[in-house]
């Protein structure tokens, strides 16, 4: 489980992935056990690829800073191999960020104070 310093280093991580490889990042939001991104790709930019890059930096780098890590994960940042996609129109970006934000505020609520919200 990620605790509040972890989920803010990976939100730094991502964003940092998103800008330096040019994806339109709107919103990253790393809770205790899971991960939501709300991205926006041009066509020739693949989602598997986009996906996999940040899952791949991110837990190279969270495992080198936070050693304890290794300890809690049994030595390996666990991702999924699965993600979902949702297609969405330029407007409903607003709407679908503002839904995500307010289920994890619902779900978070009173656990550690670190719930973001996304979409992958």
């Amino acid at each position: 489980m990620l605790k509040t310093r972890h989920s803010e280093a990976l939100e730094a991580l991502i964003r940092g992935v998103c800008e330096e490889r040019g994806f339109g990042l709107v919103e990253v939001v790393a809770s205790q056990d899971h991960v939501h991104v709300l991205i926006g790709l041009k066509p020739a930019q693949s989602v598997a690829s986009a996906i996999r890059e940040l899952k791949g930096r991110s837990s190279v780098t969270l495992l080198e800073r936070f050693p304890e890590l290794r300890v809690w994960l049994r030595g390996n940042l666990v991702w999924d191999e699965r993600f979902s996609v949702e297609t969405v129109s330029p407007a409903q970006v607003d709407r679908l960020r503002e839904r995500l934000l307010n289920t994890h505020r619902s779900a978070d609520q009173g656990e550690l104070g670190e719930g973001f919200a996304a979409a992958s």
